[in-house]
């Protein structure tokens, strides 16, 4: 645990690794370790980063690049436009919203 923000699954001397069941959100995968390295680059700790797939018995390499720092910097930058508005965003249903762990979060509101 990194000033209380970031939880590392696997932390070693030049990498910082999760470890995620299967690939079918690779792109949310991919920004959240990049989110991590970045954070990390900001510490002035310079890290790669590796993906483990258990279910498909993988590993996704990540270099926090200059378009994925860009990325990360652009999304840090929409999630505090989305805290400072009046109203949150409208719930948009996703077919994998129910097998999400913030499900009961998005949803506290609504009624089945």
């Amino acid at each position: 645990l990194i000033d209380d923000i970031l939880k590392l699954d696997i932390l070693e001397d030049d990498k910082v690794g999760e470890i995620k069941i299967s690939s079918k959100m690779e792109e949310a995968d991919v920004m959240q370790l990049s989110y991590y390295l970045f954070y990390l680059k900001q510490l002035g700790i310079y890290k790669t980063g590796t993906i483990n797939y258990v279910k498909e018995k993988t590993i996704k390499e990540v270099l926090l690049t200059k378009d994925l720092e860009e990325k990360v910097v652009e999304t840090l930058i929409n999630i505090k436009e989305i805290e400072n508005q009046k109203y949150p965003p409208k719930i948009e249903k996703l077919r994998y919203c129910k097998k999400c762990a913030y499900y009961e979060f998005c949803y506290a509101m609504e009624v089945d």
